[in-house]
Protein backbone atom coordinates (compact mmCIF):
# COMPACT_ATOMS: atom_id res chain seq x y z
CA UNK A 1 0.00 0.00 0.00
CA UNK A 2 1.03 3.64 0.07
CA UNK A 3 2.34 5.82 -2.71
CA UNK A 4 1.96 2.98 -5.24
CA UNK A 5 -1.01 4.16 -7.32
CA UNK A 6 -1.92 0.62 -8.39
CA UNK A 7 -2.91 -0.46 -4.87
CA UNK A 8 -5.46 0.71 -2.33
CA UNK A 9 -4.86 2.94 0.66
CA UNK A 10 -4.21 1.73 4.18
CA UNK A 11 -7.60 3.12 5.25
CA UNK A 12 -9.35 0.70 2.88
CA UNK A 13 -8.00 -2.25 4.89
CA UNK A 14 -7.64 -0.74 8.36
CA UNK A 15 -10.13 -3.24 9.82
CA UNK A 16 -7.86 -6.14 8.79
CA UNK A 17 -4.77 -4.80 10.57
CA UNK A 18 -3.84 -6.15 14.00
CA UNK A 19 -0.62 -5.89 16.06
CA UNK A 20 0.54 -9.10 14.33
CA UNK A 21 -0.06 -7.79 10.78
CA UNK A 22 2.85 -6.88 8.53
CA UNK A 23 2.06 -3.77 6.49
CA UNK A 24 4.31 -3.02 3.51
CA UNK A 25 4.06 0.55 2.30
CA UNK A 26 5.81 2.61 -0.34
CA UNK A 27 6.31 6.03 1.23
CA UNK A 28 6.87 9.22 -0.73
CA UNK A 29 9.11 12.08 0.36
CA UNK A 30 6.00 14.16 1.00
CA UNK A 31 4.60 11.55 3.37
CA UNK A 32 7.97 11.31 5.13
CA UNK A 33 7.83 15.01 5.94
CA UNK A 34 5.20 14.32 8.61
CA UNK A 35 6.55 10.93 9.74
CA UNK A 36 7.19 10.92 13.50
CA UNK A 37 8.59 7.42 13.92
CA UNK A 38 10.41 5.03 11.59
CA UNK A 39 8.95 1.64 10.65
CA UNK A 40 10.21 -1.55 12.27
CA UNK A 41 12.01 -2.38 9.01
CA UNK A 42 13.11 0.61 6.96
CA UNK A 43 14.28 0.26 3.36
CA UNK A 44 15.93 2.97 1.25
CA UNK A 45 16.37 1.98 -2.38
CA UNK A 46 17.95 5.22 -3.58
CA UNK A 47 18.61 8.88 -2.87
CA UNK A 48 18.92 10.95 -6.03
CA UNK A 49 18.39 14.66 -6.76
CA UNK A 50 14.65 14.02 -7.13
CA UNK A 51 12.12 16.47 -5.67
CA UNK A 52 14.97 18.73 -4.53
CA UNK A 53 12.86 21.62 -5.80
CA UNK A 54 10.47 20.88 -2.92
CA UNK A 55 13.18 20.69 -0.24
CA UNK A 56 15.54 23.51 -1.29
CA UNK A 57 18.69 21.36 -1.25
CA UNK A 58 19.87 17.75 -1.68
CA UNK A 59 21.03 17.79 1.95
CA UNK A 60 17.54 18.61 3.21
CA UNK A 61 15.99 16.02 0.89
CA UNK A 62 18.44 13.40 2.21
CA UNK A 63 17.43 14.22 5.81
CA UNK A 64 13.80 13.55 4.88
CA UNK A 65 14.64 10.22 3.25
CA UNK A 66 16.70 9.07 6.24
CA UNK A 67 13.59 9.29 8.42
CA UNK A 68 12.75 5.91 6.89
CA UNK A 69 15.51 4.26 8.96
CA UNK A 70 16.44 6.74 11.70
CA UNK A 71 14.86 4.67 14.49
CA UNK A 72 14.17 1.40 12.66
CA UNK A 73 15.02 -1.91 14.28
CA UNK A 74 16.28 -3.13 10.90
CA UNK A 75 17.85 -0.73 8.38
CA UNK A 76 18.16 -1.93 4.78
CA UNK A 77 19.84 0.37 2.27
CA UNK A 78 21.38 0.25 -1.18
CA UNK A 79 25.14 -0.14 -0.71
CA UNK A 80 25.73 2.53 -3.36
CA UNK A 81 24.44 5.16 -0.93
CA UNK A 82 27.46 4.79 1.39
CA UNK A 83 25.49 6.14 4.36
CA UNK A 84 27.22 6.93 7.63
CA UNK A 85 24.89 4.68 9.61
CA UNK A 86 25.52 1.86 12.07
CA UNK A 87 24.01 -1.63 11.96
CA UNK A 88 22.73 -1.44 8.40
CA UNK A 89 22.01 -4.27 5.99
CA UNK A 90 23.05 -3.51 2.41
CA UNK A 91 21.86 -4.81 -0.94
CA UNK A 92 22.87 -4.15 -4.51
CA UNK A 93 21.88 -4.96 -8.09
CA UNK A 94 22.97 -4.19 -11.62
CA UNK A 95 19.68 -2.40 -12.32
CA UNK A 96 16.51 -1.15 -10.55
CA UNK A 97 14.63 -4.45 -10.87
CA UNK A 98 17.46 -6.61 -9.51
CA UNK A 99 18.18 -4.17 -6.67
CA UNK A 100 14.51 -4.09 -5.65
CA UNK A 101 14.39 -7.89 -5.70
CA UNK A 102 17.43 -8.11 -3.43
CA UNK A 103 15.96 -5.54 -1.04
CA UNK A 104 12.75 -7.61 -0.84
CA UNK A 105 14.77 -10.79 -0.17
CA UNK A 106 16.55 -9.03 2.70
CA UNK A 107 13.19 -8.10 4.25
CA UNK A 108 11.86 -11.65 3.73
CA UNK A 109 14.84 -13.08 5.64
CA UNK A 110 14.20 -10.76 8.59
CA UNK A 111 10.51 -11.62 8.90
CA UNK A 112 11.18 -15.35 8.46
CA UNK A 113 9.49 -15.77 5.08
CA UNK A 114 11.57 -17.73 2.56
CA UNK A 115 12.37 -15.51 -0.40
CA UNK A 116 11.26 -16.88 -3.77
CA UNK A 117 11.52 -14.98 -7.04
CA UNK A 118 10.27 -17.76 -9.32
CA UNK A 119 6.88 -16.09 -9.77
CA UNK A 120 8.19 -12.53 -9.58
CA UNK A 121 6.29 -10.05 -11.74
CA UNK A 122 7.69 -6.51 -12.22
CA UNK A 123 5.51 -3.57 -11.28
CA UNK A 124 3.15 -2.37 -13.96
CA UNK A 125 4.45 0.60 -15.93
CA UNK A 126 7.96 -0.06 -14.62
CA UNK A 127 9.87 -1.43 -17.61
CA UNK A 128 6.68 -3.37 -18.42
CA UNK A 129 6.86 -5.27 -21.71
CA UNK A 130 3.56 -4.43 -23.40
CA UNK A 131 3.87 -5.43 -27.05
CA UNK A 132 6.12 -7.10 -29.62
CA UNK A 133 5.67 -6.73 -33.37
CA UNK A 134 7.80 -6.60 -36.51
CA UNK A 135 11.06 -6.73 -34.56
CA UNK A 136 10.04 -3.93 -32.18
CA UNK A 137 9.61 -4.55 -28.45
CA UNK A 138 7.66 -1.85 -26.59
CA UNK A 139 8.26 -1.11 -22.89
CA UNK A 140 6.07 1.11 -20.69
CA UNK A 141 8.20 2.77 -18.02
CA UNK A 142 5.94 5.71 -17.25
CA UNK A 143 6.77 5.31 -13.55
CA UNK A 144 10.26 6.49 -14.49
CA UNK A 145 9.55 10.11 -13.60
CA UNK A 146 13.11 10.91 -12.52
CA UNK A 147 16.34 11.23 -14.49
CA UNK A 148 18.01 8.37 -12.62
CA UNK A 149 15.08 6.03 -13.30
CA UNK A 150 15.37 6.50 -17.05
CA UNK A 151 19.15 6.05 -16.89
CA UNK A 152 18.65 2.72 -15.09
CA UNK A 153 16.07 1.63 -17.66
CA UNK A 154 18.44 2.40 -20.52
CA UNK A 155 21.18 0.37 -18.84
CA UNK A 156 18.79 -2.56 -18.41
CA UNK A 157 17.58 -2.94 -22.01
CA UNK A 158 19.64 -4.30 -24.88
CA UNK A 159 20.55 -1.74 -27.57
CA UNK A 160 19.50 -0.50 -30.03
CA UNK A 161 16.93 1.53 -28.10
CA UNK A 162 14.40 4.15 -29.14
CA UNK A 163 13.56 6.40 -26.18
CA UNK A 164 10.34 8.43 -25.91
CA UNK A 165 10.41 11.06 -23.16
CA UNK A 166 9.20 14.52 -22.13
CA UNK A 167 7.46 16.59 -19.48
CA UNK A 168 8.69 19.07 -16.87
CA UNK A 169 11.96 18.75 -14.95
CA UNK A 170 12.14 18.81 -11.14
CA UNK A 171 15.42 20.74 -11.05
CA UNK A 172 17.36 17.51 -11.56
CA UNK A 173 20.75 17.58 -13.35
CA UNK A 174 20.42 16.21 -16.88
CA UNK A 175 24.02 15.82 -18.08
CA UNK A 176 24.34 12.13 -17.16
CA UNK A 177 21.01 11.32 -18.82
CA UNK A 178 22.09 13.09 -22.01
CA UNK A 179 25.35 11.13 -22.01
CA UNK A 180 23.46 7.84 -21.53
CA UNK A 181 20.97 8.65 -24.31
CA UNK A 182 23.82 9.46 -26.70
CA UNK A 183 25.53 6.17 -25.82
CA UNK A 184 22.61 3.73 -25.75
CA UNK A 185 19.88 5.16 -27.97
CA UNK A 186 19.66 4.72 -31.70
CA UNK A 187 16.86 7.29 -31.65
CA UNK A 188 15.62 9.79 -29.07
CA UNK A 189 12.09 11.15 -29.47
CA UNK A 190 11.12 14.07 -27.25
CA UNK A 191 7.50 15.10 -26.86
CA UNK A 192 7.29 18.88 -27.09
CA UNK A 193 7.68 20.13 -23.51
CA UNK A 194 10.01 22.15 -21.23
CA UNK A 195 12.18 19.09 -20.46
CA UNK A 196 12.66 18.26 -24.13
CA UNK A 197 13.75 21.84 -24.84
CA UNK A 198 16.14 21.76 -21.89
CA UNK A 199 17.99 18.57 -22.86
CA UNK A 200 17.90 19.06 -26.66
CA UNK A 201 21.24 20.97 -26.90
CA UNK A 202 23.03 18.07 -25.18
CA UNK A 203 21.80 15.31 -27.50
CA UNK A 204 23.55 14.19 -30.66
CA UNK A 205 20.30 13.37 -32.43
CA UNK A 206 16.73 14.18 -31.42
CA UNK A 207 13.32 14.17 -33.07
CA UNK A 208 10.77 16.48 -31.42
CA UNK A 209 7.06 15.69 -31.87
CA UNK A 210 3.89 17.22 -30.50
CA UNK A 211 2.05 14.14 -29.19
CA UNK A 212 2.54 10.55 -28.04
CA UNK A 213 0.75 9.37 -31.19
CA UNK A 214 3.42 11.02 -33.34
CA UNK A 215 6.17 9.64 -31.10
CA UNK A 216 5.00 6.04 -31.54
CA UNK A 217 4.60 6.55 -35.29
CA UNK A 218 8.23 7.72 -35.49
CA UNK A 219 9.39 4.75 -33.40
CA UNK A 220 7.63 2.30 -35.72
CA UNK A 221 9.66 3.59 -38.67
CA UNK A 222 12.70 1.70 -37.40
CA UNK A 223 13.98 -0.74 -40.01
CA UNK A 224 15.79 -3.07 -37.63
CA UNK A 225 14.92 -4.88 -34.38
CA UNK A 226 15.00 -2.56 -31.39
CA UNK A 227 13.50 -1.79 -28.00
CA UNK A 228 11.07 1.14 -27.81
CA UNK A 229 11.02 2.63 -24.32
CA UNK A 230 8.59 5.22 -22.98
CA UNK A 231 10.35 6.60 -19.90
CA UNK A 232 9.58 10.29 -19.33
CA UNK A 233 12.61 11.04 -17.06
CA UNK A 234 10.58 13.79 -15.37
CA UNK A 235 7.07 14.71 -14.25
CA UNK A 236 4.90 14.13 -17.29
CA UNK A 237 1.37 13.70 -15.88
CA UNK A 238 1.02 17.14 -14.27
CA UNK A 239 2.44 18.68 -17.44
CA UNK A 240 0.62 16.76 -20.16
CA UNK A 241 -2.73 16.08 -18.47
CA UNK A 242 -4.11 19.66 -18.55
CA UNK A 243 -3.02 20.30 -22.14
CA UNK A 244 -5.48 19.70 -24.92
CA UNK A 245 -4.04 17.32 -27.47
CA UNK A 246 -1.84 15.46 -24.98
CA UNK A 247 -4.49 13.08 -23.67
CA UNK A 248 -3.05 10.28 -25.84
CA UNK A 249 -0.03 9.85 -23.53
CA UNK A 250 -2.35 7.62 -21.49
CA UNK A 251 -2.92 5.42 -24.54
CA UNK A 252 0.73 4.44 -25.06
CA UNK A 253 0.03 0.67 -24.73
CA UNK A 254 -2.83 0.89 -27.25
CA UNK A 255 -0.83 2.99 -29.69
CA UNK A 256 1.96 0.39 -29.77
CA UNK A 257 -0.36 -2.32 -31.16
Amino acid sequence: IGNDRSSGTILDRASEISPETWVVTETSNRQLMTLEDSPKIGVITNITPNHVNEHHSLCEYKKIKLKLISSSEHKIVNENLELDQKDIITFTGKNHIEANQNAALAVAEIVGTPGNLENFEPLKQRLELIHETDGLTFYDDRQGTAVDSTIQALHTLEPPITLIFGGANKDMPIEELAKTINEFCELAIGIESPFTSEIAPLLDDLIIVKTMTEAVEEAKKSERPSSVLFSPACEYGPYFAPLKGHEDYLDFPKLCK
